[in-house]
């Protein structure tokens, strides 16, 4: 796993994720940078189990968003 930007050049923005389980709500925080995060929202909208938002001003100690390399091809 590895803590670098797969864009270097563009600012990181932080994903909250809230996902359905049958015993409730879990919600997952990550930092991706903005190419990635924005396709990660636009592949989970209309998924009735899930919800994705944007934000700016991620934390440094949140984890990466996992794959994010994939959401920039």
């Amino acid at each position: 796993m590895t803590d670098q930007s797969p864009a270097p050049d563009e600012p990181d923005v932080r994903v909250s994720v809230t996902v359905g389980t049958g015993l409730g709500n879990v919600e997952l925080r990550y930092r991706a940078c903005l190419t990635a995060a924005t396709t990660f929202i636009r592949e989970s909208t209309g998924r009735a189990d899930m919800r994705a938002a944007l934000s700016g001003n991620p934390s440094a100690d949140l984890r990466r968003l996992p794959n994010e390399r994939l959401y920039l091809l």
